[in-house]
């Protein structure tokens, strides 16, 4: 029987499921001219569309897993059931779970309003960073080179090899991304 703690849990995978799920019916119904043998714009969100609601069913699953394994770690911290346990089982102070799920929607959210004035570069290194500290991870080093090198990454693959016109920025955030483009061959 699933109790409401478990249910709670399962809550901020469902809406992101659903959220996923109504982007990636928005993302078929952009109107573009396709060039034979060449990908469309559409492909690339509805492929992490897709990738997101595999994560979050992936999750659901282990946590179930997790749950009837006798002596198993959850893959999500114990909700309390009452509000006297809550005095026992959350910390005081710290982040809640649904509290880091709404800071990572906001980090996507500010995404979505910075992208197109500081360009795919500064605004991708941003959002990577911040998902992992979010996500607590702490190693400043680790979250620095990921952020830059990811973001490298992506911009190749999607600049060179998937011709994808990413957002430059403006001003010297233009001047930025057209550097970097010659510097990695991308013309």
């Amino acid at each position: 029987m699933i109790g409401r703690s478990e249910l709670a849990r399962l809550v901020p995978f469902v809406a992101i499921v659903a959220a996923a799920a109504y982007l990636y019916v928005l993302a078929g119904r952009l109107e573009f001219d396709s060039a034979p043998g060449r990908l469309g714009p559409d492909v690339w969100p509805k492929g992490i569309l897709v990738l997101t609601i595999v994560t979050c069913l992936v999750g659901v699953i282990k946590a179930f897993v997790a749950r009837k394994s006798e002596g198993a770690e959850t893959v999500f911290p114990v909700l309390p059931e009452t509000a006297e346990d809550s005095l026992e089982a959350v910390e005081p102070h710290g982040p809640t779970w649904l509290h880091l799920a709404l800071l990572g929607i906001a980090v996507l959210a500010g995404y979505v309003l910075i992208i197109d004035f500081v360009g795919f570069l500064v605004a991708n290194a941003v959002m990577i960073a911040a998902f992992l500290y979010v996500g607590r991870y702490r190693n400043h080093l680790v979250i620095g080179c990921s952020s830059v090198l990811g973001t490298l990454l992506f911009f190749y693959v999607f600049r060179k090899i998937a011709y994808i016109s990413l957002p430059l920025g403006k001003g010297p955030f233009l001047s930025f991304s057209v550097f970097i483009s010659n510097v990695m061959g991308i013309h």
